[in-house]
């Protein structure tokens, strides 16, 4: 599993494990009701709403090889077949003959300044790179070896789910409002309940350690900055319990202070912030 520095693990993800560790001779055999209800608990990215059959059903004879979200913040109105893989989250498969084949497109070098590889994936920020290069890899040779994850629910950012209605470029007028992922109906990431979040991704949110101002306390990037100081808290406070036998835990430095003094929105930064900005973050003092 690969994962930004600005990530944060809320959730158990044991589902997606256990899809991809599957015995090939358990695709299209053996206990056929394990399969169906493992599946079922996936957090896929379905064409529809109501696409959770047909989704299922593809699945069901399918070797997975890799689960990634796409990030359509960062492509223009039609593109969303080309959207970029968003490098924040990447669950693998590790295969040797899949890393050569990484290595041969990268010497190839078949990637066209701005437009992206294959003249097609990567004209975005980061597209020269894992971005680009993966989307090309999934989108466009092995379309059958990756699933593409609902990234409300694993690596969310709480982006905004439609196009600006008040985009200023005339050729795209007929997208204002409409669903990025060019879907009909799409979810709002913004307004998804925190306890159905796997994974979060602090991009549009800002970093925790930056002691945003700007956000409403009742707005989900609120509730994901709690929970990473929340969680740092609960590290703090691990560090200073001793093991079973008696001996200071060895596992982390225990910090010289729990807690911060930090008096700045505190049932969102649990007083580990001073004020507004980097310079006003309380780091973890070792």
């Amino acid at each position: 599993v690969i994962l930004d520095l600005d990530s944060l693990v809320l959730r158990p993800m044991d589902a997606l494990f256990d899809v991809m560790l599957m015995e090939e001779k358990e695709y299209g055999g053996g206990d056929e009701m394990r399969k169906k209800k493992l599946l079922n608990q996936l957090p896929i990215h379905r064409n529809t709403r109501d696409d959770h059959d047909g989704v299922t059903a593809t699945l069901y004879n399918k070797r997975v090889d890799t689960f990634y979200t796409k990030d359509y913040n960062m492509i223009n109105p039609g593109g969303e077949k080309y959207a970029g893989v968003q490098g924040g989250f990447l669950m693998l498969r590790p295969d040797e003959d899949t890393f050569a084949e990484y290595i041969d497109l990268v010497l190839q070098g078949n990637y066209i300044e701005g437009r992206g590889w294959g003249g097609k994936y990567g004209y975005f920020f980061g597209g020269a790179q894992v971005q680009g290069l993966c989307s090309y890899y999934f989108g466009e040779i092995h379309p059958d070896k990756g699933v593409e994850l609902n990234r409300c629910r694993i690596n969310q950012m709480a982006d905004a789910p439609r196009f600006d209605m008040n985009m200023k470029e005339e050729r795209y007028r007929d997208a204002r409002g409409k669903c990025r992922d060019g879907r009909k109906e799409c979810e709002d990431c913004r307004e998804t309940e925190l306890k159905d979040i796997l994974s979060v991704h602090f991009t549009l949110c800002g970093k925790p350690w930056q002691c945003v101002g700007f956000m409403d306390p009742d707005s989900l990037c609120s509730k994901l900055h709690s929970e990473w100081f929340r969680i740092r808290r609960s590290m703090e406070e691990s560090t200073r319990d001793d093991n079973t036998d008696g001996n200071e835990s060895q596992l982390l430095p225990r910090p010289k202070k729990l807690g911060g003094a930090g008096s700045y929105r505190p049932e969102i930064y649990h007083g580990y912030c001073t004020g507004v900005g980097e310079r006003s973050y309380i780091p973890l003092t070792i």
